[in-house]
């Protein structure tokens, strides 16, 4: 009788141990929620639903892509730092999920450390675009016009301290110029209110901006990486245009809640790698203005830091205050 419970008890044990591999071989079983942070029709819910519908067939189960939007992502950042650690709630972050420990000083979760990194996804630049009513074609030219009539040209954001605000608050610290920001609840909104030129100038991701730049309902002046973008290879880079040493771009990355197995990590990573480093998916991640990563877990971890790291001095010098 003792050698048989001591046998149940190993076997239950090694059943036990083995249980987060079997549960990898097994995942994904169900639907998987795919958490966006911002509204429907903008650039990060775009990109969501290309790596989503890939996802859906690698995995053969469906991917419903949720957007939870609100002060710039933190809405949907709190939802999944309190779900469930199964794979089964995902999360499509971007860069200013990070920056969000800047901007925001009671968030009631840790954006790095509460977060398990899977893969950052893709990179891309942002454009500097003008309705074709603010009578500037150049970077100069808007430059120009600012200093001569401060605080006199609106801009539009996603929201305080996100991609698009400090972008353009890094632009404005370098050449000395002042424009008034006009903050917006996602991205897709503010690009609705440029379209209609009531807000005339918005920093925006290639992917958002690629149709009403080829309708000519938008004008390009520049892009903010440090060299030029191969699906806008007409348009200058904010430091060809007179900006000094402007350097910057949007990652985009997947995240689960922390505490996910290992098993379901490798196997999500190593999924979402096949699909950002297929042939396909990296032509056309290209015509669209993203550049294709799929980097380790641990490196999105480092990319995470840093991308802290760069901001936090705007913050310190006033030039974005926190809300």
């Amino acid at each position: 009788m003792k050698f048989t419970r001591t046998v149940l008890r190993c076997s239950t044990l090694a059943l036990i141990a083995a249980s987060p591999a079997l549960f990898a071989q097994d995942y994904p079983n169900k639907p998987v929620r795919l958490i966006v942070g911002f509204a429907p029709g903008g650039g990060t819910d775009v990109f969501a639903r290309i790596i989503g519908n890939e996802m859906t067939r690698a995995f053969g189960q469906q991917i419903i892509v949720d957007n939870r939007s609100g002060a710039n992502g933190v809405v949907a950042a709190n939802l999944v730092s309190r779900a469930t650690p199964d794979g089964y709630t995902v999360m499509i972050i971007l860069s200013s999920h990070v920056i969000n420990a800047l901007s925001y000083k009671d968030l009631q979760f840790d954006a790095i450390n509460d977060f398990t990194p899977v893969t950052a996804l893709a990179t891309t630049p942002y454009v500097l675009t003008v309705h074709p009513s603010l009578p500037v074609n150049s970077v100069q030219e808007l430059i120009a016009l600012a200093k001569a009539k401060p605080g006199s040209i609106n801009y539009a954001s996603a929201g305080n301290g996100s991609i698009p605000h400090l972008f353009q608050e890094l632009m404005d610290s370098k050449v000395g110029i002042k424009l008034t920001h006009v903050p917006f609840n996602g991205s897709a909104p503010a690009l609705t209110d440029q379209l209609a030129g009531r807000v005339p100038l918005l920093m925006q991701s290639v992917l958002q901006c690629m149709p009403h730049l080829k309708s000519n309902r938008l004008k390009a002046l520049a892009i903010t990486a440090g060299k030029r973008n191969a699906a806008l290879p007409d348009v200058p880079t904010l430091a060809e245009s007179g900006v000094p040493g402007y350097d910057a771009d949007q990652w985009w990355a997947m995240v689960t809640p922390r505490g996910l197995p290992k098993p379901i990590q490798t196997r999500l990573h190593g999924e979402l790698v096949k699909i950002v480093l297929a042939p396909k998916t990296k032509e056309y991640l290209a015509s669209q203005g993203l550049e294709a990563m799929g980097t380790t877990p641990e490196q999105l971890s480092t990319i995470m830091k840093n991308e802290y790291a760069k901001w936090a001095p705007l913050f310190k010098q006033g030039l974005v205050k926190p809300e």
